[in-house]
């Protein structure tokens, strides 16, 4: 059996991995593809635990007992420590709402379950809520955890089958793990991106090159043909880092390149003998990787709260280079003071330093209860309340109201039927209180994150995360409820920029005419509405950027990307020319009372009351204020 000596190539490849992952963090033009770091460390760990466990097993010296511990001393000591720091920096940076969510994470990594908490309560990891979420990345050490806990069990078993049944089981495992993850990622990607069943392949990949190297004799002297091997494993890594494109969808067939890159690395590289091995051998390299866990654990809390505190991009150098700074230096410090004594040697579980840890954890554990429910209130005001978005309960989506007619506000069969996505459903409560107040009934047919047009022939109908598995029914509704009511008037409301940017100008027009031509069969009218001018140049919290411009005593007001603003005037002129030619189409403006003369936005009502709920969402008050608008559309005074 080849024994588990320390490999210093690999501490290198560690290092590799968690400044592909930071460097991605701080800005994804520095490093597109740099969040596959995380597939490196999941192979990486998979290779060293198994080694781990099958020499021990053959020295007769394994216990679940032991290694379980073992993985508590590496992990918890410096992931308590960053969790301590993160509570104390958030109590002094963080809104309420925001600290209340960050207890939440904090019990979900306590229980080790960071990845399902972020799944159902964030999503998409390159979405807008993710940003701001300062424990986002413990959803790796969550699937680390998880496997932790349950591999060792699987391997003992798999000990007792027979040595040969190994390989060929966690084969089958790994490929079906695979098939798993690729046929998921684009249906529900969230679930693919943070869940163990779709990521523990890479890890498994790790298990079987450490079975494979405990089943064969060692060779000094390795074929020749191996001896590229190394270089194509690491050129595969840095390609994956650069190259790989996340809107191709991720972990997917995507995330082969770097586990297969990351297992030619480990399997054919002799820091002796190769020019890859020397190189991720170098001393710097090897340092980095040592401390690349807490790096890792500190890089991030670090830029959400930095970049919540300064409301502005970390890419730029004036930022970017102090947050790295802070970052290696307190993992620096964390190795040296928190790490090392706690992994230098064991301890029973009746020793100080065991029972420190025991204590720890049930402070935090504490704490994550007291944060989330309020108990302990953040030492953060914000200068203006969160604006209110009540009108969710209007999404169809809730229980699949679509498939019963959406939501009726009054009496059927409804004069009005509302059409579109969230940026329909935003004007909901206003529309709701239009028709009441004029005894109409009104039917919401909308659902969040989904552009509100029709499949139409030649025009695939984007739907966003999550609810593509039923476009096809939820169209089929629609146009039966539309046919069966036969309402006097559709208003349709939608984020047309996006649209624009999709289909194109002449795309844009021809599928808008498919889907107005569809409409009319079945209604008297179509009313058409402009989209207004997003809040900010970029997503994020409008009460912080808001409160931000007040601290900083900067005019408060809010800026467009003028790249959306070019896309949005286009959508609005499309819209236009086509209500000019369509009969019984019209096209009402809202977005002139939002358009400062400067380009600027209007964000604040005369009283200073927000008008955004968010990026680009409007709040009830600020939707209110078009009341008069979406009236007159309507007929009503």
């Amino acid at each position: 059996m080849a024994s588990l000596t320390y490999r210093s190539e690999i501490d290198g490849l560690r290092a590799v991995a968690v400044l592909a992952v930071v460097f991605y963090h701080l800005g994804p033009t520095f490093l597109p593809g740099g969040f596959v770091g995380v597939d490196v460390f999941f192979v990486i760990s998979g290779f060293l635990i198994t080694s781990i466990i099958l020499r021990e097993s053959a020295d007769r010296t394994f216990t679940l007992k032991n290694f379980w511990m073992r993985r508590i001393r590496r992990l918890f000591p410096a992931l308590a420590v960053v969790l301590l720091a993160t509570l104390a920096a958030g109590s002094l940076i963080l809104y309420q709402k925001e600290w209340s969510s960050l207890g939440a994470q904090l019990f979900a990594v306590l229980i080790l379950l960071a990845n399902f908490h972020l799944h159902i309560e964030t999503g998409n990891y390159w979405g807008p809520a993710a940003e701001d979420v300062p424990l986002l990345h413990t959803w790796s050490l969550a699937v680390e955890e998880q496997f932790y806990l349950l591999f060792p069990l699987l391997l003992l078993l798999l000990l007792r089958l027979g040595k040969r049944s190994i390989i060929p089981l966690l084969s089958l495992g790994a490929l079906a793990s695979l098939a798993h993850g690729i046929l998921v990622t684009s249906t529900t990607p969230s679930y693919a991106f943070y869940l163990l069943p779709t990521r523990a392949w890479e890890l498994l990949a790790g298990c079987l090159l450490a079975t494979w190297n405990w089943r064969r004799a060692p060779r000094n002297n390795p074929p020749a043909w191996t001896r590229p091997l190394p270089l194509l494993g690491i050129l595969t890594i840095l390609a994956s880092c650069a190259f790989i494109d996340r809107e191709g969808g991720f972990p997917g067939h995507q995330a082969l390149f770097p586990v297969i890159g990351t297992v030619l690395v480990i399997a054919f590289t002799n820091h002796e003998r190769s020019m890859v091995g020397a190189c991720l051998s170098a001393r710097p390299l090897v340092f980095v990787g040592k401390i690349s866990y807490s790096l890792y654990l500190w890089h991030w809390p670090i830029i959400v709260l930095w970049r919540l505190h300064s409301m502005e991009p970390v890419s730029s150098p004036r930022h970017a280079i102090p947050i790295f700074l802070i970052s290696f230096t307190a993992a620096t410090l964390s190795y040296f003071f928190v790490e090392r004594p706690f992994r230098r040697r064991t301890f029973p579980l009746l020793s100080p330093k065991f029972t420190t840890i025991a204590a720890v954890f049930l402070a935090l554990l504490t704490l994550s209860h007291l944060v989330r429910s309020n108990h302990f209130r953040a030492g953060s005001r914000p200068a203006f309340q969160s604006p209110a978005f009540s009108s969710q309960p209007y999404n169809a989506e809730w229980d699949e109201a679509w498939k019963s007619g959406g939501v009726l506000v009054g009496d059927a069969p409804p004069e009005i039927i509302v059409i579109g996505s969230s940026h329909a459903l935003m004007y909901a409560s206003t529309i709701a209180e239009i028709s009441h107040a004029g005894n109409r009934s009104v039917a919401f047919l909308c659902i969040g994150n989904a552009f509100g047009r029709f499949h139409t022939e030649g025009d695939d109908a984007i739907y966003r995360d999550g609810i593509s598995h039923f476009r096809a029914d939820f169209d089929r509704a629609r146009l039966e409820y539309l046919t069966r009511w036969k309402p006097k008037q559709v208003l349709w409301f939608g984020r047309w920029e996006i649209q624009h940017e999709i289909l194109g100008s002449a795309g844009f027009d021809r599928v808008f005419r498919n889907n107005l031509a569809l409409l009319l069969k079945h209604a008297d009218q179509v009313s058409l509405f402009t989209q207004t001018p997003f809040s900010m140049e970029r997503r994020g919290s409008i009460v912080r950027f808001a409160s931000t411009l007040k601290r900083k005593d900067r005019p408060l007001i809010g800026r467009e990307d003028p790249d959306r603003t070019t896309l949005r005037n286009a959508a609005n002129e499309s819209l236009q020319v086509i209500a000019n030619d369509l009969p019984r189409v019209s096209l009402t403006a809202l977005h002139d009372l939002f358009e400062l003369e400067d380009g600027s936005v209007r964000i604040l009502s005369e009283d200073h009351k927000l008008l955004y709920h968010d990026y680009d969402h409007l709040s009830d008050r600020g939707a209110a204020s078009l009341r008069a608008r979406i009236a007159a559309t309507l007929g009503e005074p």
